[in-house]
C-alpha cells in the first residue's frame, strides 16, 4: 500500500494539471418536521427519495446523543429509531449456455469472445464463427424481465474470404450502434484478426437485414475496440500503431478519417470517448491517459493540455467525470485508482486507491457504482464519486456469478431511474417497499451468459414501538444528489447537507388513519345493502298481501260458522 501511494504521489510533479487540495462546497437544505406513529410492537421504515445519493447520515435522539448505524437487518429491533446505511443488492435473473442443437455443455465447439446488449436482443459472438442472438421479454408494467432465451443462430464463416477449417475468432470483439435507425434497425460490427464484418438487425421485425464483410485490418494485434453512439465513431486501438478512427455513414459503412499517435508511444491499451463532453481518452500502459478534444464540425481531434500520469494501467472506465483506472505496480500488485476530472479547469484529482484480495480482470463504472470483475466467480461492487474527506459510510458488496470476462449494460425500454418496490429478494425486508435505483447487466464467461441486476438502496430509518411514549430525533443527511444540484454539472467536491427533525410515538390504536377510510366505506356499503333489502321486503309484502273484497270476507265468515256448528268443544267433558 505504501508503494502504491508513493507511485501515485510521484506523478504530482509530472503535470501541473493535477491538483491536491480541492475546495469543498456545502449546500444546506431543510426538510419539514414530521410526526411518525406506530402501534405497539410494530415498526415503520422511511427514506428520503429526493436524496438517493446520500453517502452518510447521522441520527441523534432528544438528548443529543448520536445513535450508531445498525449493523444488521436480522429483525432484532429495539425501542426507538435507528439509522441504516445504504446497501447494495444483486440478483442473477437468468443463466444460460448458448449452443447448437446437437451440442451439450461438454461438447461446445467454441468459446464466447464478446457480448453486446441492445434494447430487446443480446448478441453473443463465439470463436467458431457463430453469432447467437438472445431475445429479452420485458414486463413493462412492473419494470422487470420475464424471459431471456436463445432466439437465432447466424453462421459467419461464409462471410469471410481469408479463413480455413481451423480458423478461429480468438481476438475479436462485437459492438453496435445503440441508437435505433428508421424502422428499428441497429448496425453492429465484428472486429477480428480476419477483418471487419458489419450486419444490420431489425429489433422490431426480429430479423437480420444484411450482413457483409467491409475490409481487413492491419496485421497487428488489436488491444481494444470502442464505438461512440453520439458521434458514430469507431475506435480501434493497436499497441504500437496508434488508434484508428472510423466514421459510420447512414448505410452502416465505415470510413477511416484519422489515426491518432500519442507522443511517447509505447503500449496503448484502450481508447474510449465520453459521449457528453466529447473528450477522447487513450490509456498508455507506461505513461497514463492521453486526453484529446473532439471538434464535431471538422471531425478532428486535438490534444488537450490535461494529461493523467500513471504507470502500469491495464484498463479503465468512466461515468461523467469520474474515472477508474485498473493498474498494477512493477511487482504485479493490482489496484484501482479513482480520479475526478474537471474539464473546465483542465485539472484532475486522485481520490481513492482500492486494493483487492484477488485478481481483477475488468472494471465497469455505472451510475453511482463500480463493478470489479474478479476471479473465482467472485465480483465486487462499491459506490463512487464521493470525495474521500467527506467521511462516507463505505459499503462493499461481493457476489458470486459465472467467471465473467466482459459485462455490458442493458438498456430496457423505460427511462425511469428511481423505483419503489421490494428491493431485497430475501430476509426480513423482502416484503417491504423501498426506494432504489436499478441496473441490468449482461455478463459472459467462456461458455455461459448471465443476466443479472444490481440495486442500490439509499439509507433508511427504522423505528420500532415497544412502549407508549413519544421521542424526538434530529437527522442529518449528506448527499451528492439533491434538488439544489439537479441541473448542475457533477462536482464531487460539492454536496448537500440536509437537516430533518421528526418525532416518533408508540400508540395503542385499533385502527390507523389510513385504514379508517376503508372501514367507513365498508360500513356504508353494509348499511346500504340492509336498507335495499328492507325496502325490497316491504314491496314484496305489499304485493303478496293485498286487501280482500267484501264478498270474499263474507264467504270466509260463513265457512267459519259452519265448522263451529259441526264441532262445538265447549260442552265436552275432560277425563281426569
Amino acid at each position: 500500500m505504501i508503494y502504491i501511494i508513493f507511485l501515485v504521489c510521484s506523478a504530482s510533479g509530472a503535470k501541473s494539471s493535477r491538483f491536491l487540495n480541492p475546495k469543498t462546497d456545502v449546500i444546506k437544505e431543510t426538510i419539514q418536521d414530521y410526526n411518525y406513529m406506530a402501534n405497539l410492537n410494530q415498526s415503520i421504515l422511511f427514506q428520503y427519495a429526493n436524496y438517493y445519493g446520500t453517502y452518510s447520515m447521522s441520527l441523534k435522539s432528544g438528548g443529543n446523543n448520536e445513535i450508531p448505524l445498525a449493523q444488521s437487518i436480522d429483525g432484532n429491533f429495539s425501542q426507538g429509531c435507528h439509522p441504516y446505511s445504504r446497501k447494495i443488492a444483486q440478483q442473477q435473473l437468468f443463466n444460460t449456455t448458448p449452443r447448437l442443437p446437437f451440442e451439450t455443455p461438454e461438447t461446445l465447439q467454441g468459446i464466447i469472445t464478446s457480448v453486446y446488449a441492445a434494447n430487446y436482443f443480446v448478441f453473443i459472438l463465439r470463436s467458431d464463427f457463430k453469432l447467437f442472438i438472445m431475445k429479452i421479454d420485458y414486463d413493462k408494467q412492473n419494470y422487470d424481465i420475464i424471459d431471456f432465451t436463445q432466439y437465432q443462430i447466424v453462421e459467419l464463416k461464409k462471410e469471410f474470404d481469408n479463413i480455413n477449417g481451423k480458423s478461429q475468432l480468438l481476438n475479436s470483439e462485437l459492438l453496435c450502434s445503440q441508437y435505433l435507425k428508421q424502422g428499428g434497425q441497429i448496425f453492429c460490427f465484428i472486429i477480428s484478426e480476419h477483418g471487419v464484418l458489419q450486419f444490420s438487425y431489425n429489433q422490431i421485425d426480429e430479423n437480420m437485414v444484411s450482413i457483409s464483410k467491409l475490409f481487413n485490418l492491419k496485421n497487428e494485434t488489436i488491444n481494444h475496440i470502442f464505438f461512440s453512439d453520439e458521434n458514430e465513431l469507431l475506435f480501434i486501438t493497436y499497441p504500437t500503431a496508434g488508434v484508428d478512427v472510423y466514421k459510420m455513414n447512414p448505410n452502416g459503412d465505415l470510413e477511416l478519417i484519422t489515426n491518432i499517435l500519442p507522443n511517447g508511444l509505447t503500449n496503448l491499451k484502450q481508447a474510449k470517448m465520453d459521449e457528453t463532453s466529447n473528450y477522447l481518452f487513450i490509456l498508455n500502459e507506461r505513461l497514463g491517459v492521453h486526453i484529446y478534444n473532439f471538434n464535431k464540425q471538422t471531425q478532428s481531434f486535438s490534444e488537450n493540455n490535461m494529461y493523467i500520469y500513471i504507470k502500469g494501467g491495464d484498463t479503465f472506465d468512466f461515468h461523467r467525470n469520474t474515472m477508474f483506472i485498473l493498474a498494477q505496480t512493477e511487482d504485479s500488485l493490482q489496484y484501482a485508482l479513482e480520479i475526478f476530472i474537471d474539464f473546465k479547469l483542465e485539472q484532475y484529482y486522485f481520490n481513492q486507491i482500492h486494493q483487492f484480495g484477488q485478481d481483477v480482470y475488468d472494471v465497469y463504472v455505472g451510475n453511482l457504482f463500480v463493478l470489479f470483475v474478479g476471479s473465482d466467480r467472485l465480483h465486487q461492487v462499491i459506490y463512487h464519486s464521493v470525495y474521500k474527506d467527506f467521511d462516507a459510510q463505505h459499503e462493499q458488496f461481493y457476489f458470486s456469478d459465472i467467471d465473467l470476462i466482459q459485462v455490458d449494460e442493458l438498456n430496457p425500454p423505460w427511462k425511469q431511474q428511481l423505483f419503489n418496490g421490494k428491493a431485497f429478494e430475501d430476509g426480513i425486508l423482502s416484503k417491504v417497499n423501498l426506494t432504489y435505483t436499478e441496473t441490468f447487466l449482461v455478463g459472459i464467461s467462456e461458455n455461459e451468459v448471465s443476466l443479472f441486476r444490481i440495486r442500490l438502496i439509499p439509507p433508511w430509518v427504522l423505528c420500532t414501538a415497544f412502549e407508549p411514549k413519544i421521542e424526538y430525533y434530529s437527522l442529518t443527511l449528506n448527499s451528492t444528489v439533491c434538488p439544489s444540484l439537479k441541473d448542475q454539472v457533477q462536482n464531487q467536491f460539492k454536496y448537500c447537507q440536509v437537516q430533518a427533525n421528526f418525532s416518533f410515538e408508540g400508540v395503542s390504536v385499533l385502527m390507523y388513519e389510513e385504514h379508517q377510510s376503508y372501514f367507513i366505506l365498508v360500513v356504508i356499503i353494509l348499511v346500504s345493502m340492509i336498507l335495499i333489502l328492507f325496502i325490497t321486503l316491504l314491496i314484496c309484502r305489499k304485493r303478496l298481501y293485498q286487501k280482500l273484497s267484501d264478498q270474499d270476507e263474507k264467504q270466509i265468515e260463513e265457512y267459519s260458522n259452519r265448522e263451529q256448528k259441526q264441532l262445538d268443544t265447549e260442552n265436552i267433558k275432560t277425563m281426569i
